[in-house]
């Protein structure tokens, strides 16, 4: 049930928002009037809580939460409102919003929660999982990430998964080794229902011995899946960068966004998130 941030959100705004929402409907469906002033309650509320999440959330979201099939059914219902035929679908749906309000608000408290943990945000699009030097799983993402001795932690949202899949049908060897490489490790890692792992510890051995080097912060990996109900942009790279903005925008920091594609640094600039081109070793580049 979590919802879809509009790139640039507050995270504090958006659950304080969601509250009012929630309220609001319980307000409703406390109400002791006679059915049309009941009726009129509640569109009262749909409208006044689609404009409050209108500029906050996704417009599936808001079809899901606010403006669903029932309340437009409901809309073009007014002059029915005193008919016992329509109070009782009108329970049914205040009750089920409200299930669905709680449970989308509780998930993004949680949410923030997780992603407060101290370190970096870093997603890689499906061009480092090809053409990085290194495999995936010996990736060292300090120097991308400008973070030295900070926990870095890689989201890998599913949409890299699937275009992996699918490039595991490539006629290009190298691509279809590289693709198979990566998901094999992803498949290793992400044991269970757990979809989280630490890929490399964190390590201040030299730090502790007083010798010369940095520490190391952990380098951890999350698999983002999509949101229920969640329709993807037709662009992958869209769909990728929407996917690391809501990301941003729920855990109140900066997203970092490898890549070794020009068009992706400049899609993931115009959504605010801090791009990072990687070059190819020269004997690769084009």
């Amino acid at each position: 049930m979590l919802v879809s941030p509009v790139p640039g959100v507050d995270r504090q705004h958006l659950i304080a928002e969601l509250g009012e929402v929630d309220r609001g409907l319980q307000n409703v469906r406390g109400s002791n009037g006679a059915p049309r002033d009941r009726y009129n309650a509640y569109i009262r509320w749909a409208t006044a809580s689609a404009t409050r999440l209108g500029r906050l959330v996704s417009q599936a979201d808001l079809e899901r939460l606010v403006q669903t099939r029932i309340f437009w059914s409901m809309l073009s219902m007014a002059s029915l409102a005193d008919v016992p035929a329509v109070w009782v679908p009108l329970d049914a749906e205040i009750e089920r919003q409200l299930v669905l309000i709680a449970g989308s608000l509780d998930e993004v408290r949680a949410t923030v929660d997780r992603w407060s943990r101290k370190g970096v945000f870093v997603v890689a699009d499906t061009s480092v999982y090809i053409k990085h030097p290194e495999k995936f799983g010996e990736w060292d993402l300090r120097e991308h990430a400008a973070a030295l001795a900070e926990p870095i932690h890689l989201l890998v949202p599913i949409q890299v998964v699937d275009e992996l899949d699918s490039l595991k049908e490539s006629r290009t060897k190298p691509v279809r080794w590289r693709a198979g490489q990566s998901l094999a490790v992803m498949n290793r890692i992400f044991v269970g229902t757990s979809f989280s792992a630490t890929l490399q510890p964190e390590d201040w051995s030299a730090y502790e011995r007083g010798e010369e080097g940095n520490p190391r912060g952990a380098l951890s990996a999350e698999l983002l899946f999509d949101p229920p109900g969640h329709q993807r942009l037709p662009i992958a790279d869209d769909e990728i960068i929407d996917r690391a903005a809501a990301v941003q925008a729920l855990a109140g920091r900066q997203v970092t966004l490898l890549t070794y594609d020009t068009g992706m640094a400049m899609r993931a600039r115009a959504a605010g998130l801090k791009d990072v081109r990687l070059d190819l070793p020269p004997e690769e580049d084009d």
